[in-house]
């Protein structure tokens, strides 16, 4: 299980990527708020855990490896579950609180 920094940082770099290839640790540092030596080191630190995460090539830049892309988009498909569930918790106490005061009036049970 990977640390949610380094998730960030692979979500950020997918994210990028899909813009344009293969990703500048200075357009990396820049997105994430770090400078760009900070981001030199966690790629070095990405690079080398194994099953391989990213792939790093002076001046071309990072991707990610096979293994780095699903973590990458298992973050973004989770994140967009939970937002997605978010809006279904927001609308079910919407609708609740609708039914509540026909309930009060009427004398019956909300079963939502």
């Amino acid at each position: 299980m990977q640390t949610e920094a380094v998730e960030n940082y692979l979500k950020t770099i997918y994210e990028i990527q899909q813009q344009g290839g293969r990703v500048k640790t200075t357009a990396l540092a820049q997105k994430q708020g770090v400078t760009a030596g900070s981001v030199r080191d966690r790629i070095k630190r990405l690079s080398n855990v194994r099953p391989k995460l990213v792939s790093h090539e002076l001046p071309k830049g990072v991707s990610l490896a096979p293994r780095g892309k699903k973590v990458a988009l298992s973050v973004i498909r989770s994140e967009h579950f939970s937002f997605e569930s978010g809006l279904f918790t927001r609308r079910k106490d919407f609708i609740c609180r609708e039914h509540s005061s026909t309930i009060s009036h009427s004398g019956l049970v909300c079963d939502c």
